[in-house]
This record gives C-alpha cells, sequence and structure tokens, in this order.
C-alpha cells in the first residue's frame, strides 16, 4: 500500500488539494495529516463560535474522514505565530517516520500566509532528516519520498505536475460545504471554482489542482519513472 503524509499550518489547508487527496483513496492509498497549530486566531465565518480551535479540529477531522484521511497528527504550534524550532521539527521528523510517506505534500512556500511559508520551512527540514539514516531516537529511517508543492492563494507560476480532478471535483465540493462551516463561504467557492477550472484547462480537462516537484537538498533527483508512476495513478 502507498502512504501519503500532508503538512500543512492550518485545518482546512487541505483543500488545497483535497481533489488530489480523493483521487489517492479511491487507489486505495494510505493517507496521513500533520496539522502544525491549531487554527485558533483565524476567523469565523460563522456567529456564535464560543471555541474556535475546539471548532476547527471537529471541522478537519470530519473533512479527514471524508476526504479519507486516516491518521490527524496535531503538533501544537499557536495560529499566526508559528516558527521553526528543534521541538517541533522533532516531533514532525517523528511523525513522519511514523507515517513512513511515499509522499509528501507541503504547502506553496510563497503563499501570502506567513504560517503557510513556514509550515513548508519545517515540512522540508523535517523530510530531509526523515531520510537521513540518522536520529534513530526518532524512529528509523524512511526511503527518499516524492515531495510535491501545493499550490495556495499565490499560486504556483510553472507547476510541473497538474491533477485531473473532474470525477471528485463535486466530492471535494460537498465535503468542503459540510465539514468546515467556520471557514464556508461563497468567495471560498468561488476561488476553488476558478483555480481549479483554470488548471484543469492546462490539461484540457474540466478541473484540475497543481504541484511543484521539491528536491531534497541532499539527496538525488527521484528519477522519471516514479513520477511516471505516480502521474498513472492520478489519471
Amino acid at each position: 500500500m502507498k502512504r501519503l503524509i500532508s503538512i500543512t499550518a492550518h485545518p482546512d489547508d487541505d483543500t488545497l488539494f483535497a481533489g488530489t487527496l480523493l483521487k489517492l483513496k479511491h487507489s486505495g492509498w494510505n493517507l496521513s495529516e500533520a496539522i502544525l497549530t491549531g487554527g485558533e486566531n483565524g476567523v469565523s465565518i460563522k456567529d456564535g463560535v464560543k471555541n474556535l480551535k475546539k471548532q476547527r479540529k471537529n471541522e478537519a477531522l470530519g473533512f479527514a474522514k471524508k476526504v479519507g484521511i486516516k491518521n490527524v497528527y496535531w503538533l501544537g504550534g499557536k495560529d499566526g505565530f508559528l516558527k521553526t524550532s528543534d521541538k517541533i521539527v522533532g516531533e514532525l521528523l517523528k511523525t513522519i517516520r511514523t507515517a513512513k510517506p511515499d509522499v509528501v505534500v507541503l504547502l506553496n512556500p510563497n503563499d501570502y500566509h506567513k504560517d503557510h511559508q513556514i509550515a513548508y520551512k519545517i515540512g522540508f527540514e523535517a523530510t530531509e532528516l526523515a531520510s537521513r539514516n540518522s536520529y534513530s531516537e526518532y524512529g528509523k529511517a524512511i526511503d527518499t519520498p516524492l515531495i510535491l508543492i501545493s499550490d495556495g492563494l499565490n499560486l504556483l507560476p510553472h507547476p510541473d505536475i497538474i491533477v485531473d480532478i473532474s470525477e471528485v471535483y463535486e466530492e471535494k465540493l460537498a465535503a468542503l460545504r459540510t465539514c468546515y462551516e467556520s471557514q464556508f463561504s461563497d468567495d471560498l467557492i468561488q476561488f476553488t471554482h476558478g483555480v481549479s477550472m483554470t488548471r484543469g484547462a492546462r490539461i484540457k480537462t474540466k478541473f484540475g489542482e497543481a504541484f511543484n516537484v521539491g528536491k531534497l537538498s541532499s539527496r538525488p533527483m527521484l528519477t522519471h519513472k516514479t513520477l511516471k508512476s505516480f502521474g498513472e495513478i492520478l489519471r
């Protein structure tokens, strides 16, 4: 069974690539997510939310169930004040080694939100350390995974991979509407629809999601065969 872990800053960041997760779920992949903060300092679209952190955690768990994420790891960073530290990198390193991913999804390092930028740095560093034959106190080293960098509100200018999500697009929207109540708005749907159509047009299909391929500095590039194999699953 193939495995993927996504590393996000907040509950709901996974909506950026949920169509791809759904395709992998239907192909039998084991999916995990590490969420670095609780989203407690975000904005609630819904009135009357007394404990936003609890609300967003419950929403994220509901969404995870819908898109097939079996394991959700909470890393305990502070929303809006996420910082790189030995503690959080070490905890994420252990999480990655526990998940044993073939693929790691990171957020766009050039996105508008500072937490997204920091989440990329933490995720990249922890993934690189996880593939080294050292740091045994954090578990056994993993094979070098394929790193995918997702689109964000700042779009990737030259994506390496565009996944056709046409067949799961309505399923993705339904999960977003029913699970992320505190974050749901017409603007969010309009953005999701516009980006999905734009990405889909690049590959002559209705809807798509875009990624760049990352490279660990201490490891050789993944082979074309690896990328082709992943692409075949996502067709």
